[in-house]
């Protein structure tokens, strides 16, 4: 048998083993005592004793629809977050944690809501630390791929990560993996807002390539950005871009193309600076 025979041959079976791998965890259904059903709410009862209210919507759902189900139809400043930790060392999480601490603070004292990727994971968990810590009542509104996310009650056996304790609110969406979600995170940002009663804001914390499409469909949208300098990775790519006008990736450069709303917080600022920056970006309208 020739040398390109084999070869076709191993690339066919490559093909096959990869449609029958996402077959299997097509049909890979969830068990458990949770009913997760499209548009139905559904509560999670967390091992600390908190408890969260959530909902699971499918693709193209109106964001008016996901805020009256989970009953938060008061507008309010918004502030999502997108991002990670990845390759952050002791001390950049150290650094990264008062930041989020310091917003945590920030929301609770001026009325926001916080949306994030809502699982125990990243600068998520941190969020979700913040709030615990604070005993702090701002809702904090987590938005994941129902497909690859496992809760008390909904055991997923091809869950990827677990939804975050101190939320307070979940929104579950349809997709098969990470990135289904960053629609609905900007465009419930909006909803929640008001549609520009009250400011909205969007804030970068490290991050690779999900969250770069992220900030990319964020400055499309004229949504104001802030990226947390210092945190690492697509920030830190991103705002040396922006300072030096000098960048290899693509969408970096037309992220920087955009001339868009961006300004930074660094990892090393006090918290009072931080709190003026807040101050100064919410006070808008």
């Amino acid at each position: 048998m020739s040398q390109e025979i084999l070869i076709a041959l191993a690339v066919v079976c490559a093909i096959v083993l990869v449609v029958l791998v996402v077959a299997l965890r097509r049909s890979i259904r969830p068990v458990g005592k949770t009913d997760v059903e499209p548009g139905k709410l559904f509560h999670v009862a967390f091992p600390n004793g908190t408890r969260a209210v959530g909902v699971y919507t499918r693709r193209g759902t109106p964001p008016e629809t996901v805020r009256d189900q989970l009953k938060l139809t008061t507008a309010a400043p918004v502030l999502f977050i997108v991002g990670g930790a990845g390759g952050m060392s002791a001390e950049d999480v150290q650094r990264t944690q008062r930041i989020i601490d310091t917003i945590a603070e920030f929301a609770q004292k001026n009325g926001l809501i916080i949306i994030d990727g809502g699982t125990e994971s990243g600068i998520m968990q941190m969020v979700g630390d913040s709030r615990k810590r604070g005993k702090y009542r701002f809702p904090l509104v987590g938005i994941a791929p129902l497909s690859v996310v496992k809760f008390p009650g909904y055991e997923n056996l091809s869950a990827e990560a677990e939804l975050e304790d101190s939320h307070s609110h979940f929104v579950l969406v349809e997709g098969e993996s990470w990135g289904a979600e960053s629609a609905l995170i900007q465009d419930l940002s909006r909803c929640l807002s008001g549609y520009g009663t009250y400011p909205m804001l969007g804030m970068l914390i490290n991050g690779g390539n999900v969250a770069l499409g992220e900030l990319k469909m964020a400055i499309e949208k004229r949504i104001p950005m802030i990226l947390l300098e210092g945190s690492g990775r697509a920030a830190d790519q991103v705002a040396t871009a922006i300072k030096t006008g000098e960048t290899s990736q693509i969408m970096i450069k037309q992220i920087v193309a955009e001339q868009a709303d961006i300004q930074f917080i660094k990892t090393t600022d006090s918290p009072e600076k931080v709190k003026e920056r807040l101050t100064q970006r919410y006070a808008r309208r």
